[in-house]
């Protein structure tokens, strides 16, 4: 009898654990809500296995701070009821799930420490600025870079080899485009787990910086004294003295120390300042091709006169002579 009792406990354990591994394995397919993922900077909806792998395993990940900086994401965990149940085989989340609560507790003490202004979710988008972005084909072939390099490590090298690898980093849009957008997810706030950094005016500071060191973007650059000194202008109307100072040491003290305080990153300007020094450059090139073909046209206009001219002074001299020789006719 005990025996009989002691192989039937034995025999619901396995069934048990077999339902377990498929509970666990329904759950972790189970997609957050696109509204989540849009406080995870977007795209495509990813499942609990995808999200909680990257969480457990990978160092850089951004949904340690994304999640706990997302309520909308941490609500959907919280009533996710995810098994709790141990697994025979399938991968079980059910540490960081069940844990998350507690670990963004933590989280938010540690941020509070470190002094920063930057949320969590604003740290998590510096993560993904870092770590995620990536240089597509497009600009990759622009600037000799490979398709899938960090785009953070490769802005934050620009020009440190060659002085040509701003103006083609500027010149390829694909480059600009991917600038710009990464740009506009980010938040001008100090991240206190990176030396209160604030990245997204770091990113104005380095194009700034390394303008100073390309030839034929300084003074007499960017088509022209007129757009270098709107660049400058732009400096000293948007960066604090302190910031400036570090970097562009061509402008004077007075020039810069009643600076705005604003906070607000150069790249929009600079990529606009670009592209009319573009334009302008264009204008000029297309403005002297008409002067050319102008003064061609004029050059045309008078040889085709002055072969009028000859033909008619031809047709009087030959009628002239014609006149004489019927003169000697006469009767």
């Amino acid at each position: 009898m005990q025996f009989t009792h002691l192989f039937a406990v034995l025999s619901l354990a396995a069934v048990a654990r077999a339902d377990c591994d498929s509970d666990v394995t329904t759950a972790n397919a189970v997609l957050f809500t696109q509204a989540c993922m849009n406080d995870l900077q977007g795209g495509d909806r990813l499942s609990y296995a995808t999200v909680f792998e990257d969480y457990r395993s990978n160092a850089n990940t951004i949904y340690k701070y994304g999640l706990c900086g997302s309520t909308t994401c941490k609500d959907e965990v919280a009533a996710s009821n995810y098994p709790t149940c141990a697994v025979t085989s399938a991968t079980s989340y059910t540490a960081e799930v069940a844990g998350l609560a507690t670990a963004c507790g933590t989280l938010d003490t540690a941020v509070a420490a470190n002094g920063g202004t930057c949320t969590e979710a604003q740290i998590a988008d510096n993560i993904w600025a870092k770590h995620v972005v990536v240089l597509d084909s497009a600009c990759a072939t622009g600037i000799s870079a490979t398709a899938g390099s960090s785009w953070y490590t490769v802005f934050q090298t620009l020009d440190t080899a060659t002085p040509s690898t701003l103006t083609d980093y500027c010149a390829t849009s694909a480059c600009v485009d991917l600038a710009t957008t990464t740009k506009a997810k980010l938040a001008s706030c100090t991240d206190g787990t990176d030396s209160n950094k604030d990245l997204y005016a770091a990113r104005g500071d380095a194009v700034a910086m390394k303008l100073r060191q390309v030839p034929g973007f300084g003074r007499s650059g960017l088509g022209g004294k007129k757009a270098s000194s709107r660049f400058y202008q732009l400096i000293r109307v948007h960066k604090k003295f302190q910031e400036s100072s570090k970097y562009l040491s061509g402008v004077e003290q007075d020039e810069v120390s009643s600076c705005s305080t604003g906070r607000i990153m150069l790249l929009d300007e600079l990529v606009q300042l670009f592209d009319e020094a573009r334009d302008q450059r264009q204008a000029e090139r297309t403005s002297s091709a008409a002067k050319v073909a102008e003064k061609e046209a004029a050059a045309g206009f008078v040889r085709d006169q002055q072969c009028c001219v000859d033909v008619t002074q031809a047709r009087e001299i030959a009628l002239e002579q014609e006149r004489v020789e019927y003169k000697k006719y006469e009767f």
